[in-house]
């Protein structure tokens, strides 16, 4: 059998199926340590070093893609690892139930939830509209920014999904803890509010103390200042991921990365085995080098075009570097370029956030005006993917195989410290309140907009739709703009006396007034105040 293509010459079907398989043209590596090919096999980056470096931003953009193709590698049956048996030309080529790597990570709710139990690896995918808590959450269906949703062009709701590693996990069960004995120690999981707050306000005799999320690779210690090693000493990762629902016919599949999940509305109809496709990542990770963290975030690429340059111009399509092996867009998925503001309830306003939700079966009125979960929304992205991202987008494209679904998926920015800080110590506060340890980073790159408001925006278009630019109490330039105020949480009467605290693992009673420097470190501090290393899940998850 033979095939005609469009230069006119009879190729063989089994050249044909061979051509077919080959990657896309391959692009120069501006990557220095990461480069992909068929012996590649996912690793790590062991430390961000900015210094020196030919191209800072550029190499953080390479360790970003790095860890996006270890943590989207196919993991081990039943592990957190990668199956390091399965070749580089089978990545984003996931069969039957397999899982990434970060599928297989803890869901966070999980770990904080006392009743949870042991979890499956990988864990289920339960997608709900609230917290199963009943308070804030970082997961559910409502953005950082507030009690905002994100509705596709297909009437469907966005949702979000939080993991962290075995790293971070050990943290949470291992770092805090009361030394009953020499030899027996009263674990005091992170899980609870106010074993958060002792963490946080822990006294060693030394000045590595306090919360301190794991970096790895043996700069590690528990709350109390001693060295400690948690899960496999790489570091903490969390992940937030945005998901929304496939067509059911299974014709956008190629240009996901797909999972089945129990889907639980905001009415609180459920249903399972919904397959749902990812359309956006966000990757924390803190390694040596990068006390402050790497900020990372990725998107599928038909998620919105861009915003037109200039004062009242329309949008263009995205800026996508060239990639044979991607097929034409079938449309946006959060912007109907046909939309009309006389039936659209936002009015086909680019990026407006919804108001009151419409109860079940509510319609809304003039006299009762209510936003309905199902009313698509019109996203634009406000900043353009940069030079420098497209960059390292275009080398992994180039290498990667055309049936990979990580061909519809580009790193949109990374925020990375361009002068690490010494970690945080005990009582350090979060930014912006006055106390201890509270400075906004300064060496952040982009600077924090609150420090700058000439700086890039880096925003996810699926996680900070309404927050991406302008001015106003709400707009968060950065990552760091918003993590820099995490906080432990205050869901706690904290049972301590006036002058109580705990040092060196055990309760402490300053009966006069502090004789010393340390001492008066050790007085409580305003449990609001108290930073959580940039991490919110602390103050959102913790049950009690």
């Amino acid at each position: 059998m033979e095939i005609r293509i469009k230069t006119g010459l009879l190729v063989s079907a089994a050249l044909a199926t061979c051509l077919a398989a080959m990657p896309a043209a391959a692009q120069s590596n501006p990557c220095s340590g990461f480069a992909l090919g068929s012996s590649y096999r996912p690793t790590l980056p062991v430390r961000f070093q900015a210094s020196g470096a030919i191209d800072s931003q550029i190499t953080a953009n390479c360790q970003a893609w790095q860890m996006f193709v270890y943590l989207n590698w196919q993991a081990q049956t039943g592990r957190q690892q990668p199956d390091t048996t399965v070749s580089f030309s089978q990545f984003g080529v996931l069969s039957g139930t397999a899982a990434t790597v970060w599928q297989s990570y803890a869901i966070d709710l999980n770990v904080f939830n006392p009743s949870a139990g042991p979890q499956a690896t990988p864990p289920p995918l339960v997608l709900k509209a609230t917290s199963k808590f009943g308070l804030a959450t970082v997961s559910g269906i409502d953005q950082a920014s507030g009690p905002v949703w994100l509705t596709n062009q297909r009437g469907q709701l966005t949702y979000y999904d939080v993991r962290i590693n075995q790293a971070e996990v050990d943290f949470i069960q291992k770092a805090m803890y009361l030394q009953v004995s020499q030899t027996v120690r009263v674990p005091m999981p992170l899980t609870a509010s106010f074993n958060q707050y002792l963490c946080a306000t822990a006294r060693p005799a030394g000045s590595n103390a306090g919360f301190r999320l794991p970096m790895g690779y043996g700069n590690d210690t528990d709350c109390l200042g001693n060295a400690a090693k948690f899960g496999d000493d790489t570091g903490a990762i969390e992940l937030k991921a945005a998901w929304t629902e496939l067509p059911a016919d299974g014709s956008l599949n190629y240009r996901y990365l797909t999972s089945q999940a129990t889907i639980t509305d905001p009415f609180g109809v459920t249903r399972t085995n919904v397959t749902v496709g990812l359309v956006g990542l966000h990757i924390i990770r803190r390694l040596p080098g990068a006390s402050q963290m790497l900020w990372s975030t990725f998107e599928q690429v038909d998620n919105s075009p861009d915003q037109s340059v200039g004062s009242g111009a329309g949008v263009t399509p995205p800026n996508l570097p060239a990639n044979t092996n991607r097929r034409p867009s079938p449309g946006y998925t959060y912007y109907n370029p046909q939309c009309n503001p006389q039936t659209d309830i936002y009015q086909c306003q680019a990026n407006k956030a919804p108001g009151t939700p419409c109860a079940q079966g509510q319609q809304p009125t003039p006299s009762s005006p209510c936003y309905p979960y199902s009313a698509p929304q019109q996203v634009v992205r406000t900043t353009p993917v940069n030079a420098d991202a497209n960059r390292v987008n275009a080398y992994v494209w180039g290498a990667l195989a055309p049936a990979s679904v990580f061909n519809y998926y580009r790193l949109i920015d990374v925020q990375w410290p361009s002068n690490p800080a010494p970690q945080l110590t005990a009582g350090a506060t979060v930014a912006g309140t006055g106390q201890g340890q509270s400075a906004y980073p300064t060496n952040m790159v982009p600077t924090l907009a609150v420090l700058n408001s000439n700086t890039r925006i880096i925003a996810n278009t699926t996680m900070e739709t309404y927050v991406q630019a302008g001015s106003g109490a709400n707009v968060q330039g950065t990552c760091m703009d918003c993590h820099a105020s995490a906080g432990i949480s205050t869901l706690f009467n904290s049972g301590l006396a006036a002058g109580q605290t705990i040092a060196n693992g055990r309760l402490r009673v300053l009966t006069s007034a502090p004789r010393s420097s340390s001492d008066a470190a050790a007085t409580p501090v305003n449990p609001a105040n108290l930073a959580s290393s940039f991490s919110f899940i602390f103050s959102t998850d913790a049950p009690r």
